[in-house]
Parts: C-alpha cells; structure tokens; sequence
C-alpha cells in the first residue's frame, strides 16, 4: 500500500514538473524563446518540446498511459 501511494505521489509531483517547464516554454516565455534562438533549431522546436512536455505531464496521470508517458 505504501508503494502505491508513493509512486502516485512521485508521479503528481514529475508531472507538475513537466507541465510548468512545458508551459512556460508554451507560453512563449523571453527566456524561452531566447535559448531555444540560441540553440538555432527555430522556435518550432519550442513549441515541439513544450507539446510533448505538457502531453508526457497529462499521460503520467492516467494510468493507461503512464507508462508510455514515462518514455515520451
């Protein structure tokens, strides 16, 4: 029982993670978008990364998709 509620709370908080840092890349942040000018692979591939940031995030959460998410 432990370890459930211990890989669901592990889960939520990487989830979290993975959405701030996907939605500030989303929501166009200066930083942002000065690295990813930076890196010269377009601001499309700040959008890309951010998408699949947020996706992995939801995925985590539902446990159908979690361990597809885990790879994403």
């Amino acid at each position: 029982m432990l370890g459930v509620v211990l890989s669901w709370v592990l889960c939520v908080l990487l989830a979290l993670v993975f959405l701030f840092v996907g939605g500030i890349k989303l929501l166009s942040q200066p930083l942002m978008v000065q690295e990813f000018k930076l890196i010269g692979l377009g601001q499309w591939f700040r959008y890309l990364t951010g998408s699949l940031e947020v996706g992995g995030a939801i995925g985590l959460l539902i446990p159908t998709f979690s361990r597809w998410a885990a790879l994403l």
